[in-house]
């Protein structure tokens, strides 16, 4: 019987899915423009300091890890809680040379 099922499974799949389509996701004018609304806020909030915007933007239990690679600084520590996460991204930004350098794209 589970033989049985994986079998129609992998036949249903194959049927909605042919093996290498890709589909192309669904995109809206609107949605684009909002998230580059969201997105154009955001740097700005990062770029200026506002740490009581930055903070709205990110959820109260959002976690920041980072890896640096062994190359460039990073934080040692996860940094949890959207505050230390604010902060963490105004400092990082003011260190980068140039400040943060944001493109949004409109695909």
């Amino acid at each position: 019987m589970p033989r049985q099922l994986a079998v129609r499974a992998r036949v249903h799949v194959r049927a909605v899915r042919p093996r290498g389509a890709i589909p192309q996701p669904a995109r809206s004018c609107e949605i684009d423009a909002k998230h580059t609304q969201l997105m154009s806020a955001f740097v700005a909030a990062t770029r200026s300091g506002d740490l009581n915007v930055l903070t709205q933007f990110l959820a109260r239990d959002v976690r920041v890890v980072t890896d640096g690679s062994g190359k460039v600084a990073a934080a040692l520590n996860v940094l949890e809680g959207a505050d230390r996460a604010a902060r963490f991204l105004v400092g990082a930004t003011r260190k980068v040379a140039g400040g943060l350098d944001a493109a949004l794209c409109d695909h």
